[in-house]
């Protein structure tokens, strides 16, 4: 149905471009090798472009309602280092007095100590609340 209807338009656009207008100069001419008189059209009109059809219309992708939720994730924290205070221990050294006698000599006190440990990267899991939203559907190949 729709190829008959564009023939019938093609076929009277083709005979209105090709068909005289009143501006189209005729102009009988008679060549000297020629014995028949010849028509000449010193102005045509152009052939109209082919008609084309609109591209069908593409389908927007199917959107699917994710509803909100918590979901886990894992993230890499920086952890500061922190101070320690510790408890050195005295130091005994072994001693021997003038009769040759060894005996326990304490050659320094005990005492604190603040120890700085170093900060460094952790991966922990942390859980977050996700919003609901429409998602598109991934396409089906």
């Amino acid at each position: 149905m729709k190829t008959d209807a564009r023939f019938v338009l093609f076929a009277l656009t083709l005979g209105l471009a090709l068909a005289p207008n009143a501006e189209a100069s005729s102009k009988w001419k008679q060549k000297q090798k020629h014995s028949g008189p010849q028509l000449h059209w010193s102005h045509m009109p152009s052939i109209p472009a082919p008609i084309h059809c609109a591209p069908p219309p593409s389908c927007p992708p199917a959107m699917v309602w994710v509803p909100a939720h918590h979901e886990t994730r894992c993230e890499k924290v920086w952890v500061e280092g922190c101070e320690q205070r510790v408890w050195v221990e005295p130091a005994f050294e072994w001693r021997y007095d003038s009769c040759g006698r060894s005996f326990r000599f304490s050659a320094g006190g005990g005492h604190w100590k603040t120890v700085r440990t170093p900060g460094h990267y952790e991966t922990r899991t942390v859980q977050v609340w996700v919003q609901g939203e429409w998602r598109p559907t991934p396409p089906k190949c």
